[in-house]
């Protein structure tokens, strides 16, 4: 079973806490400093690259409009001091539509595209890195997100390589068929969690998923505090456009 596989993760979500059981190693943090969004630009790069999402750059990084988005955080998970995952959570109530509801709207019910929703975007994991349990280490930024905002959905394009992946590690449906995002070459699929009816048996089969009180706290103070001034300089582009994935 997966979850008697990956490691507990652990409940701090704050600058410098412990992302697992190798504490002394691995560290889960939002990002704010320029080293810190240095690392994010230049792993997402890696990634999108390896799926030929983006072409051979000059300049290896990739950031968009939405890392300075008002309600949009980005953390960075690293091993050793190595960074080896990161993820980027926005919430609808933000002002701004989320990303993917702009990309993938034409397929979505009405009443899904009002609805309060958690987005995991540009998710991506090193890749000499343990995927599944870095996978589960970064999604428990979105599940505490999930928690403290009473969503009713969790969503994520995902490349259709990785559909089965999310429908069983996070219980997510299929939502829409495959588009391509802006500034992605590869197509994505639109998946969710309807969180208010499903949350409860995840979190029963995956415990390590479920926020704390502590979680809740910090999760809150990190969104009601303003994007990081250098999540609001000009990104280093890797191609035009913006990315959902």
């Amino acid at each position: 079973m997966l979850a008697g596989m990956i490691p507990p993760v652990a409940s701090s979500l704050g600058a410098e806490a412990p992302a697992g059981p190798a504490s002394d190693h691995s560290v889960l943090r939002a990002v704010a400093s320029r080293e810190d969004w240095a690392a994010v630009r230049a792993l997402r790069f890696g990634a999108l690259a390896r799926g030929g999402d983006v072409p051979a750059c000059a300049v290896p990084a990739y950031g968009d409009e939405h890392d300075a988005m008002a309600g949009s955080i980005t953390y960075l998970l690293l091993d050793r001091g190595r960074a080896i995952g990161s993820t980027r959570y926005i919430h609808s109530g933000a002002g701004s539509p989320l990303p993917a509801i702009e990309t993938f709207r034409a397929e979505l019910d009405p009443g899904l595209t009002a609805a309060r929703a958690v987005e995991a975007s540009l998710t991506v994991i090193d890749a000499p890195a343990d995927r599944a349990a870095a996978m589960l280490r970064l999604f428990k930024v979105h599940m505490t997100a999930c928690a403290a905002l009473e969503a009713e959905w969790l969503l994520a394009a995902v490349r259709e390589t990785e559909m089965g992946f999310y429908r069983r590690v996070f219980d997510m449906e299929i939502l829409t068929g495959a588009l391509r995002c802006p500034g992605l070459a590869m197509p994505r699929v639109l998946m969710g969690l309807a969180w208010r009816e499903r949350a409860a048996a995840l979190l029963r089969r995956l415990p390590m998923l479920a926020a704390s009180g502590s979680d809740l706290r910090r999760f809150a103070a990190l969104a009601a505090a303003a994007p990081p001034d250098e999540a609001c300089r000009p990104p280093l582009r890797a191609a035009a456009g913006d990315a959902c994935g």
